[in-house]
């Protein structure tokens, strides 16, 4: 998974700040699911906020590396909301 890639810190701590951006819209897309769990992207934001040059290296914390797991483990876990039984 893309997600599971990106925290790999096993061959570089940095990302750019466009990969860092298509991944936490995905994160954020596949909240629409989960929307409790909203706040633990809020560090992921942080690090990326401010930010405006594309490839420009940001480096992946323990914080951030954290967040990223637990929320991964638990979308794993959880069954989400079918957007189609909310409509009907």
């Amino acid at each position: 998974m893309a997600v599971r890639e990106f925290m790999d810190t096993t061959t570089s701590h940095t990302h750019a700040l466009v990969k860092w951006q298509q991944i936490l819209s995905w994160m954020n897309w596949g909240l629409n699911t989960f929307p409790l769990l909203c706040p633990v992207l809020e560090s992921s934001y942080e690090k990326i906020a401010g930010k405006s040059q594309a490839h420009v290296p940001i480096y992946l914390n323990k914080q951030v590396i954290q967040g990223l797991t637990w929320l991964m483990n638990l979308m794993q876990d959880l069954e989400g909301i079918c957007m189609l039984d909310v409509i009907m």
